[in-house]
C-alpha cells in the first residue's frame, strides 16, 4: 500500500513542560539529586518531547532525566563509540535503518514487559527495538509566498511547478542534507525506489534550482515561516502538523502519488547500567 496515514499525537492537557539546560547543552528534567537517573539520547526536538518526559517524571519523581539531543548520524556514531560503557539508558531516533543496524550489529539489549508485549507486531522486533509513533513524510509550503498558490499535490506536480515558476522558486526549496542526516538519507533512498524516473528528474530540478539543504525538519520549517524558502520537501509529519496548527500561513501536503511513512524507534544500549529505567520510560 503506497498511500496511508496514521499519526500518533499525545497531548498532556494542563501539564507544563519545565526543564533546565546544563552547561554542556544537555537538558535536565526532574530533581538532579533523585536516587535514579536516565540519560536519554534522542533526535527529537527537546521541546516536542518535553511534555512526555514531564509526565513520566510526575509518575516517577525518584528519577531524573538527562536529555541529550543530536542528529541521527551523531547519535548512531555515539552508540557505537560507547559500546563497552554506554552513557545512555535509552536511544530514540527517526532513522529506522540505523537503529535496526545497531540491533543487528549487537549494540542493543533485550527488554520485555507487559507493555512491550501489548505492542502491535509492527512496532517491535526481537524485543530490542520499539516503535512509539508512525507519521507521514510531507511537504510544507508558505501560502503567502508560493507562486500563484499553485500547491503541488504530488512529485510530478512539484516538478511541473519548479519548471513553470523557475525564477520565483530558484534557491527557495529546502530538504534534508543526506550527507549529515541519517533520516534524510533513508527518505531519499526510499524515494529512489518508489519514484524511479520522476525522482531522477526531480533531483535534477533540485540541483539546477539550488535547493537548500538542512539537518532537521524544524530548521526547514523555520525558513519557510520566515520566507527564506517557500517549500520544504520530505519533512517529518509530526513537526509539520504542529507548526501548521500554529501558523495559518503554512500548508502541509501529503503527496498523493505515494506518502512515505516513518516510525520513531527506541532501543536500550547493550551494556547500559540504566536498562531498567530506560525500559520503564
Amino acid at each position: 500500500m503506497k498511500y496511508g496515514l496514521f499519526i500518533l499525537f499525545i497531548c498532556f492537557n494542563g501539564l507544563s513542560a519545565t526543564f533546565s539546560i546544563a552547561a554542556d547543552g544537555v537538558s535536565i528534567f526532574g530533581n538532579e539529586n533523585a536516587p535514579r537517573s536516565l540519560t536519554l539520547y534522542s533526535t527529537v526536538d527537546v521541546s516536542t518531547l518535553a511534555p512526555l518526559i514531564e509526565n513520566f517524571i510526575a509518575a516517577h519523581p525518584d528519577i531524573s532525566i538527562k536529555y541529550d539531543q543530536m542528529g541521527t548520524l551523531d547519535l548512531y556514531n555515539r552508540v557505537i563509540n560507547e559500546k563497552s560503557e554506554p552513557n545512555a539508558g535509552l536511544v530514540i531516533s527517526s532513522a529506522m535503518d540505523l537503529q535496526l543496524k545497531l540491533v543487528n550489529d549487537g549494540f542493543a539489549q533485550s527488554y520485555q514487559s507487559i507493555m512491550t508485549d501489548a505492542l502491535p507486531k509492527i512496532a517491535s522486533w526481537r524485543n530490542q527495538i520499539f516503535a512509539f509513533s508512525m507519521e507521514p513524510i510531507v511537504m510544507v509550503a508558505n501560502r503567502g509566498l508560493f507562486p500563484n498558490s499553485e500547491f503541488p499535490n504530488n512529485r510530478q506536480e512539484l516538478l511541473q511547478t519548479i519548471r513553470k515558476y523557475s525564477n520565483d522558486i530558484k534557491g527557495r526549496i529546502g530538504t534534508y542534507d543526506i550527507r549529515r542526516s541519517g533520516v534524510g538519507y533513508l527518505l531519499a533512498s526510499q524515494d529512489s525506489r518508489q519514484a524511479d524516473i520522476t525522482w531522477g528528474r526531480l533531483l535534477e530540478a533540485f540541483g539546477s534550482h539550488h535547493v537548500k539543504t538542512y539537518c532537521c525538519s524544524s530548521d526547514i520549517i523555520d525558513d519557510i515561516e520566515s520566507g527564506r524558502i517557500v517549500l520544504g520537501y520530505n519533512l517529518l509529519g509530526s513537526y509539520a502538523h504542529k507548526r501548521v496548527l500554529e501558523n495559518p500561513w503554512l500548508i502541509m501536503i501529503m503527496p498523493t502519488d505515494y506518502t512515505l511513512m516513518l516510525m520513531r524507534v527506541a532501543l536500550i544500549p547493550k551494556n547500559s547500567t540504566q536498562a531498567r529505567v530506560g525500559g520503564s520510560f
